[in-house]
């Protein structure tokens, strides 16, 4: 798991990329990942799918 963007942000639209690596600064493979926005009450969660 990786985190991306943690804490507070301001209202409006917002782009965060993945460069294809861990936590540990390790390229990953290809496949489906799974990234999952939480604010206040709302949760949503979408699948990525990565080609190399």
């Amino acid at each position: 798991m990786r985190v991306l963007v943690d804490g507070p942000r301001p209202v409006g639209l917002h782009r965060v990329r993945w460069d294809g690596l861990s936590s540990a600064g390790l390229a990953v493979p290809s496949g489906v990942y799974v990234a999952r926005l939480e604010t206040g009450d709302v949760r949503e969660t979408r699948r990525l799918l990565l080609v190399k």
